[in-house]
């Protein structure tokens, strides 16, 4: 179990800002509901190299990019949590739909490398094999997420911008 402190920087890394105390007690283990859902879908479109079931998801990333709340949490709040009796999940921080919005555009053509694999004449291989790696790697992400609370993309997002405004001004 992850300290509070550390649930908290976790949150705040994607961009959930001002939860008190008790909100990340409440609200951290259901904010994994969306990566689980994420990852399954992903490993499902992976396995079977379908770029239907990819190009969905990218237009669930594209949806969570756009809208507060990412359609699987939208799910979570109107059905989900009159079970599990918890607040609703807050509105996704502007970080958090930017990386949704990063594996929209991850997600395009790896769908579209998997069309390619199978519908060219002869078959290709090469576009099925990138487009495999892909999706392990489009895999990987949210179920890190899923598990441990981490967002790489977004510890890497939140890096690379300290390490720009800490840069020398010409």
């Amino acid at each position: 179990m992850l300290s509070l402190k550390t649930q908290r920087h976790r949150l705040e890394v994607q961009g959930y800002l001002g939860l008190s105390d008790s909100d990340v007690r409440e609200v951290a283990p259901w904010l994994r509901f969306t990566p689980w859902m994420n990852a399954t879908i992903l490993a499902i479109g992976t396995i079977l190299g379908s770029y239907r079931i990819l190009g969905a998801e990218a237009i669930l990333m594209a949806l969570g990019a756009v809208l507060p709340l990412h359609p699987f949490d939208w799910v979570y709040n109107v059905a989900i949590r009159r079970f599990t009796r918890t607040r609703p999940l807050p509105p996704s921080g502007q970080q958090r739909r930017f990386v949704f919005g990063i594996m929209c555009w991850w997600l395009l053509p790896t769908a579209y490398f998997f069309y390619l694999g199978k519908h060219t004449v002869p078959p290709n291989p090469k576009y099925f094999s990138w487009a495999f790696v892909s999706g392990c790697v489009l895999i990987a992400l949210p179920l890190l997420l899923a598990m441990s609370d981490l967002c790489a993309v977004s510890e890497l997002l939140n890096w690379l911008s300290r390490k720009r405004d800490k840069s020398p001004k010409a």
